[in-house]
């Protein structure tokens, strides 16, 4: 399954796991590959609200931000997002 036909399933289980008045994520998911798992992550000013793993069959896993955050962190995947976000 092509990663950009899971967008819009991104955003519906973002907003069906933290409700309607969830902070709104940017329009474009930046896609991370790490350890060889693709990743979709959702984020605003604020920083990364929600990430799914995007499995071989198209199925999404909610992955906690906070691990993916740590772990992520060693591989220089947030020094981009921080240059994103303009900081």
């Amino acid at each position: 399954m092509n990663v950009e036909e899971c967008i819009p399933r991104m955003f519906k289980a973002y907003f069906r796991r933290f409700g309607k008045n969830a902070l709104q994520p940017f329009r474009d998911i930046d896609y991370v590959e790490y350890k060889g798992k693709s990743y979709g992550v959702l984020s605003n000013v604020n920083g990364i609200l929600a990430v799914y793993r995007i499995k071989n069959d198209g199925a999404l896993k909610f992955i906690n931000p906070d691990w993916f955050e740590k772990n992520a962190l060693g591989v220089g995947i947030l020094e981009t997002f921080a240059k994103n976000l303009g900081g």
